[in-house]
């Protein structure tokens, strides 16, 4: 069985788009229907008209994006219809609320504090390189982690930053192209 790990499918003819390249990309305009489905954005000042908040216009959520990253059928974070989505977003919004961030701003200020002083200050002269993609992934993960289990892993305290950490999210952020385009690899 052959799959081809690029669907030309929904191709009925080759746009404009298959044959410019570089600089002169912008001849095609701000914005660029690459397929059916999907938009390149070019210019910033766009992503005000296209993306709006649900109170403004309903929209649902890409289903080749969810199909193709997440295998959580039923679940908060694939749901694609808007009303749905906003049901069960209900639950989560005093987390997200003022007076929830308010609450967590004291513990979030202190790991800002291990971080910048007690990590950054003392790695300051010795010549070691820090990678702050390591250093505010951990961070990140410090931060939820406190939020989500009861011993957590402090991982801005490991001497390099938990760089496990990092790759974790690192290799899934990368593979999220090829899995939305080949789906059937995680289902």
């Amino acid at each position: 069985m052959h799959y081809s790990l690029v669907d030309l499918g929904h191709m009925r003819q080759p746009s404009l788009q298959h044959f410019v390249t570089g600089n002169d990309s912008r001849l095609l305009g701000p914005i660029v229907r690459i397929n059916p489905e999907e938009l390149s954005i070019r210019d910033s000042k766009c992503y005000d008209e296209l993306y709006v908040a649900g109170s403004v216009r309903p929209t649902d959520r890409y289903e080749g994006f969810v199909s193709g990253v997440v295998d959580f059928e039923g679940s908060h974070l694939a749901t694609t219809a808007h009303e749905l989505h906003r049901k069960g977003r209900k639950p989560l919004e005093p987390y997200f609320s003022r007076n929830g961030i308010t609450r967590l701003e004291p513990m979030v200020a202190d790991l800002v504090k291990r971080l910048i002083v007690g990590r950054f200050d003392a790695l300051k002269g010795t010549g070691t390189v820090v990678r702050l993609d390591h250093a505010f992934t951990a961070f990140s993960g410090d931060v939820i982690s406190r939020l989500c289990i009861e011993d957590p892993p402090n991982l801005v305290d490991d001497p390099e930053f938990a760089p496990w950490w990092f790759n974790l999210f690192h290799s899934g952020i990368v593979s999220l192209p090829l899995l939305m385009g080949v789906p059937w690899l995680i289902q």
